[in-house]
């Protein structure tokens, strides 16, 4: 009952305007962050559909220009300024989503793990959920036995795993590979969790699509020591633009994972890096290395009220 509730206020909210109206008299901008397009997280009707939403109702600006605004010192405007991002640099970005950001006239920020594409892998997180879920449930308890899993639930399997030190989590891995030597991608995990290739990033137009960091391999950069840090995030960058000879000012930490150590190596490495604290950009001082962002809904009237209140 409350969820319906919510969803008729929500609804009420987004055709009656108020949704628009309470976000752009916040006078706040934001950064709005996606993943895959076409699975079910976001269909692309949907997607198509919000994008059209955000071009009649906000001023979708480059990344590059709503941070030097913001170092300007230029106060937010009446209008609702937003920058969209996408993280992972997934193939369903490019075939999907670029051409409705070019049809629409839109910008957008997509970052990217050039070590995954260079090995043709998918980030390990989705490879260990598809492979998890293949196994029969004999094979499951097997592996929680070994390493003393929590659970064996997917879901709460792929937690714990980001829990773990690199080298950890690596090894148990690597036996989940050994224990599917047959597991092959269903079409459904492909349009999910391919990634872009390199010729598909050289592809789209930099005027409609920049690209930034997202580490070398898409680590918990939280679990890695010193040199594993530096190296994902001080070679992400250089191997960005060297494979792509575009600038690559900016990271976006893979997961979320932040802390003091963290956020200290990516301001030497980068003009800015993201986090996935739901907010808006505040008015006063900027962390410029710990900036928030609102993660958009495939329900445009949640999107819309995401706006004005971003951890709903």
């Amino acid at each position: 009952m409350r969820q319906w509730c919510r969803q008729i206020v929500q609804d009420a909210a987004l055709y009656s305007g108020a949704s628009t109206w309470w976000a752009r008299n916040q006078r706040a901008r934001r950064i709005l962050t996606l993943h895959g397009i076409g699975a079910q997280d976001m269909p692309l009707e949907r997607f198509t559909m919000l994008m059209r939403w955000l071009r009649r109702h906000a001023r979708v600006v480059p990344l590059a220009d709503m941070l030097a605004s913001l170092r300007a010192g230029e106060p937010a405007g009446p209008e609702l300024e937003v920058a969209l991002t996408f993280d992972d640099g997934l193939a369903s970005q490019f075939h999907l989503a670029y051409p409705v950001l070019r049809e629409l006239g839109l910008s957008a920020t997509i970052f990217a793990c050039p070590q995954l594409i260079d090995q043709g892998r998918w980030l390990w997180t989705h490879e260990a959920r598809a492979r998890w879920q293949r196994l029969s449930p004999g094979a499951r308890r097997e592996l929680a036995g070994e390493f003393a899993m929590p659970s064996q639930e997917t879901h709460a399997v792929v937690g714990w795993l980001k829990s773990l030190p690199s080298q950890a989590r690596e090894h148990i891995c690597t036996r989940l590979r050994e224990a599917t030597p047959d597991f092959r991608p269903e079409p459904s995990e492909s349009v999910a969790y391919d990634l872009m290739s390199w010729e598909q990033m050289r592809r789209m137009d930099p005027a409609c699509v920049t690209i930034g960091s997202h580490s070398l391999s898409h680590p918990i950069l939280t679990t890695l020591d010193d040199q594993e840090l530096e190296r994902e995030l001080r070679d992400s960058r250089s191997l960005l633009e060297t494979r792509l000879d575009r600038p690559v000012p900016t990271l976006c930490y893979p997961n979320g994972a932040v802390d003091g150590r963290v956020r200290d190596c990516a301001a030497r490495h980068y003009e800015a890096a993201l986090s996935t604290c739901e907010a808006f950009i505040p008015q006063g001082p900027v962390d410029y290395w710990f900036m928030p962002r609102i993660a958009l809904s495939p329900e445009l009237a949640l999107s819309a009220w995401r706006l004005h209140s971003p951890r709903s």
